[in-house]
């Protein structure tokens, strides 16, 4: 709202529309996400605007200062003006935001790894996973967690990385990973992850939620998230 002053029920933000000169919210926003110190939102055409604290980058303005007011993140694709598709999803201090064509893009804090770009250096600006787009995986859903990333792709497939260490990043391995590594399809059983258009969502939530803050550090917790994940497709899958 262009200032810090807090708000205890739920107030318009206007600005994307008014920085058209058409009044409020002629971009219609069509998804948003949350993180701890910022927000990202995704308008009707293809833009993605951020505002909130920049201190680690998490706003993709290559910089990182903070804004008080949403700004347009500069697309880094060059294949048009449409360039992100309807995901993107905040974590305290960075971002992931999947484009038209499948290919994920991660920016702000790269603490453990959380970045999947092979190393934990921060990133001020979107910045393509090039591990994913050489697997030929096209994504179709991100989720942030506090330290880790987790996406499902076209034909089905569950990757993660980041914090691995509470096994939040759902392998049968406690560590850290630099890049995104693929989940082992026996702990699917014989489903695939996107049969049904509600598991998509419901997996990486499953993944992303459970971060090692909200876990804790006991490994006998750590392993039901496999468990877990396996309920709710019991539940939500459907034959095709």
């Amino acid at each position: 709202h262009g200032d810090t002053a807090m708000r205890l029920t739920p107030t318009l933000v206007a600005a994307i529309g008014q920085r058209f000169g058409t009044g409020p919210l002629r971009a219609r926003v069509m998804t948003v996400s949350g993180g701890g110190f910022h927000t990202a939102a995704i308008t009707e055409d293809g833009d993605l605007w951020t505002w909130g604290q920049g201190r680690d980058g998490a706003l993709g303005h290559g910089d990182r200062e903070s804004k008080l007011l949403p700004t347009k993140v500069a697309s880094p694709l060059v294949c048009g003006d449409s360039a992100w598709a309807a995901n993107v999803d905040c974590a305290s201090s960075h971002t992931a935001a999947v484009a038209e064509n499948g290919d994920i893009y991660t920016w702000g804090k790269g603490e453990n790894g959380c970045l999947g770009h092979g190393d934990d250096d921060d990133r001020l600006s979107p910045t393509l996973n090039a591990h994913l787009r050489k697997c030929g995986a096209k994504v179709l859903h991100a989720a942030c967690g506090h330290s880790h990333v987790v996406c499902v792709t076209h034909d089905g497939c569950v990757w993660s990385w980041g914090y691995g260490k509470t096994g939040a990043l759902g392998s049968d391995s406690m560590r850290h990973s630099l890049v995104p590594v693929p989940l082992e399809t026996h702990s699917f059983g014989a489903k695939k992850a996107a049969r049904v258009s509600r598991v998509p969502v419901l997996l990486a939530l499953a993944f992303a939620s459970v971060t090692h803050a909200r876990l804790g550090e006991d490994s006998e917790f750590a392993g039901l998230l496999l468990e877990l994940v396996e309920r709710i497709i019991k539940v939500a899958w459907r034959p095709a």
